[in-house]
Protein backbone atom coordinates (compact mmCIF):
# COMPACT_ATOMS: atom_id res chain seq x y z
CA UNK A 1 0.00 0.00 0.00
CA UNK A 2 3.01 2.28 0.42
CA UNK A 3 1.76 3.48 3.81
CA UNK A 4 4.28 1.94 6.20
CA UNK A 5 3.89 3.35 9.71
CA UNK A 6 0.56 4.97 8.88
CA UNK A 7 -1.92 2.69 10.65
CA UNK A 8 -4.32 5.62 11.05
CA UNK A 9 -4.55 6.27 7.31
CA UNK A 10 -8.09 5.73 6.02
CA UNK A 11 -7.00 3.13 3.45
CA UNK A 12 -5.03 1.18 6.05
CA UNK A 13 -7.95 1.42 8.48
CA UNK A 14 -10.24 -0.01 5.80
CA UNK A 15 -7.93 -3.03 5.36
CA UNK A 16 -7.63 -3.54 9.11
CA UNK A 17 -11.42 -3.54 9.33
CA UNK A 18 -11.67 -5.91 6.36
CA UNK A 19 -9.30 -8.35 8.08
CA UNK A 20 -11.46 -8.29 11.19
CA UNK A 21 -14.63 -8.83 9.16
CA UNK A 22 -13.12 -11.79 7.30
CA UNK A 23 -11.87 -13.39 10.51
CA UNK A 24 -15.22 -12.90 12.21
CA UNK A 25 -17.09 -14.45 9.27
CA UNK A 26 -14.72 -17.43 9.41
CA UNK A 27 -15.34 -17.81 13.16
CA UNK A 28 -11.74 -17.03 14.02
CA UNK A 29 -10.44 -14.83 16.81
CA UNK A 30 -8.67 -11.72 15.64
CA UNK A 31 -6.04 -9.68 17.46
CA UNK A 32 -4.25 -6.41 17.04
CA UNK A 33 -0.92 -5.04 18.36
CA UNK A 34 -0.37 -1.32 18.83
CA UNK A 35 1.50 1.08 21.07
CA UNK A 36 -1.14 3.75 20.47
CA UNK A 37 -3.79 3.82 23.20
CA UNK A 38 -6.42 5.53 21.02
CA UNK A 39 -5.93 2.88 18.32
CA UNK A 40 -6.20 0.13 20.94
CA UNK A 41 -9.54 1.54 22.15
CA UNK A 42 -10.79 1.69 18.57
CA UNK A 43 -9.85 -1.95 17.97
CA UNK A 44 -11.72 -3.00 21.12
CA UNK A 45 -14.72 -0.97 19.94
CA UNK A 46 -14.56 -2.62 16.52
CA UNK A 47 -14.72 -6.03 18.17
CA UNK A 48 -11.19 -7.42 18.08
CA UNK A 49 -10.96 -10.50 20.31
CA UNK A 50 -7.70 -9.37 21.90
CA UNK A 51 -5.60 -6.23 21.68
CA UNK A 52 -1.97 -6.05 22.77
CA UNK A 53 -1.11 -2.53 23.86
CA UNK A 54 2.60 -1.86 23.64
CA UNK A 55 5.43 -4.32 23.57
CA UNK A 56 7.74 -5.90 26.13
CA UNK A 57 10.55 -3.61 25.04
CA UNK A 58 8.36 -0.50 25.11
CA UNK A 59 7.01 -1.25 28.59
CA UNK A 60 10.49 -2.05 29.92
CA UNK A 61 11.96 1.11 28.39
CA UNK A 62 9.16 3.27 29.80
CA UNK A 63 9.46 1.81 33.29
CA UNK A 64 13.25 2.12 33.26
CA UNK A 65 13.08 5.74 32.12
CA UNK A 66 10.53 6.56 34.85
CA UNK A 67 12.74 4.91 37.48
CA UNK A 68 15.77 6.82 36.26
CA UNK A 69 13.85 10.13 36.42
CA UNK A 70 12.85 9.44 40.04
CA UNK A 71 16.44 8.70 41.13
CA UNK A 72 18.65 10.82 38.89
CA UNK A 73 19.03 13.61 41.48
CA UNK A 74 20.33 11.07 44.00
CA UNK A 75 22.81 9.47 41.62
CA UNK A 76 24.13 12.89 40.55
CA UNK A 77 25.39 13.37 44.11
CA UNK A 78 27.59 10.28 43.77
CA UNK A 79 29.85 11.80 41.15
Amino acid sequence: MGLIGQAGHKDVQAEIRRGLDLSTKAGLPCGFLTADEAMAKKMFDWGYTYVAIGSDLGVLTGATTALYERFKEHTAKLK
